[in-house]
């Protein structure tokens, strides 16, 4: 038989609350993961929307698009596990992007509907075709 005072209630109290408080935390640790590819700025929203049109398209991704700021434009290239090569093409102000694998174009319209459906968990919508130098 166990023998239980106030100072085994208190340490039992202190480790159930940490327990609880671990739990909590984890919780908030996966909702911050989620928020994390829509953080940051253009470039990081640029970047992950190519990615995830890409990945999107039942491909994958061996390198990541890196990009570059060249003329106002972000310059992005990468590859996908078959060796094809990644390129986006968008403005600066990363309102839009152009992402085309090896000779097809993905994607071209807003980054933004790329992000918020990936965010949704829905399919990344059709782009609009525009050129990635026009305001969203």
């Amino acid at each position: 038989m166990a023998v239980v005072n106030a100072g085994t209630r208190r340490v039992a109290s202190v480790l159930g609350g940490g327990l609880l408080a671990a739990g909590l935390l984890g919780g908030c640790a996966s909702q911050i993961a989620a928020l994390a590819p829509v953080g940051g700025d253009n470039v990081t929203a640029v970047r992950n929307a190519a990615i995830d049109v890409v990945t999107g398209s039942q491909m994958l991704v061996k390198d990541a698009p890196r990009c570059s700021e060249v003329a106002q434009r972000y310059a992005c290239v990468g590859a996908t596990t078959d060796g094809l090569p990644i390129l986006v093409d968008a403005p600066v102000d990363g309102t839009r992007l152009t992402v085309t694998v090896g000779t097809k174009v993905l994607y071209a319209g807003k980054v933004r509907d790329v992000l918020d459906a990936v965010a949704r968990g829905e399919p990344i919508p059709p782009g609009d075709g525009g050129a990635a130098g026009g305001a969203g």
